[in-house]
């Protein structure tokens, strides 16, 4: 458990926070459709905790985080990223950009409309099925990221 407060959801993400456009776009999204785009957020260094970047409600986010994902490799920095809404809506934070990540935000929108979610997160529900061990591809997940640490995102982000 990395994050010290609760909240509603948990989503997880498997690409590098730092130059994936997709996964920004696709938090964008999440935030729009949960706080009418109405969110801005801090960018912090998730290792050292140093603030990076500030990102403004109107910003284009995947350009503004691609460039300190650039910066940091640019410079030797191979620690991941934390984005914290300045309101504590939600945060999404990776230790390492090869780490699994986590946006956890508390919202009561349905998710289940945007088309994106599926594409580049994955749940509670879906680790649950993986685990079950249903089809090869479970099966092929489990032994990959490790039924373990699968269990551990069960425990440790549950609500």
């Amino acid at each position: 458990m990395v994050l010290r407060r609760s909240f509603d959801k948990y989503l997880f993400f498997d690409a590098d926070m730092g130059s994936s456009v997709e996964i920004i776009a696709a938090i964008r999204d999440v935030i729009s459709q949960c706080f009418n785009g109405e969110s801005e957020a801090l960018i912090f260094n998730s290792r050292r905790g140093s603030l990076l970047a500030r990102l403004a409600a109107n910003a284009d986010w995947s350009l503004e985080v691609s460039r300190v994902g650039k910066a940091m490799r640019n410079a030797g920095d191979s620690d991941g990223l934390a984005l914290v809404d300045t309101k504590g809506r939600w945060v999404a934070y990776q230790y390492w950009p090869v780490d699994i990540g986590i946006f956890a935000l508390t919202c009561q929108a349905d998710l289940a409309t945007i088309p994106e979610l599926k594409d580049n997160f994955f749940d509670k529900a879906d680790v649950a099925n993986w685990l079950c061990g249903q089809s090869p591809r479970d099966t092929e997940l489990t032994q990959s990221l490790g039924a373990g640490f699968l269990a551990k995102l069960l425990q440790y982000y549950s609500t």
